[in-house]
């Protein structure tokens, strides 16, 4: 993280502009794991480049570097309300044989 440090504590703080490196993960309410990059490289961002939701950068402003923290974000926070639009119905023919699917698992895969 690169930007001004907190004067009573002399540790880099996260403010606007600042370059943030961090790892994160999301869970669903159900405590399952929807995306992480602790196995993988941490995510780089500038504060305000809009690669965020302002309200998430908005809950990170002020973190202390090396800080770990919980953010709880309800959906309008976060992704948004399901939108049924985004769900796909899929031949089973299309799916691999090798793929085990059980109810609800998560599947990730690219459009035509």
């Amino acid at each position: 993280m690169t930007n001004p440090t907190d004067a009573n504590t002399a540790v880099p703080v996260i403010t606007r502009g600042a370059t943030v490196t961090l790892h994160y993960e999301i869970r669903l309410p159900d405590n399952r794991v929807a995306d992480s990059t602790f196995e993988t490289e941490p995510m780089v961002f500038v504060v305000g480049d809009g690669s965020l939701d302002s309200r998430l950068e908005e809950s990170l402003l002020g973190l202390p570097q090396g800080e770990q923290t919980r953010i709880l974000l309800t959906p309008e926070y976060a992704f948004g309300d399901p939108d049924p639009e985004m769900f796909h119905e899929l031949p089973r023919a299309d799916v691999p044989d090798d793929l085990s699917l059980s109810v609800d698992d998560l599947v990730e895969f690219n459009l035509p």
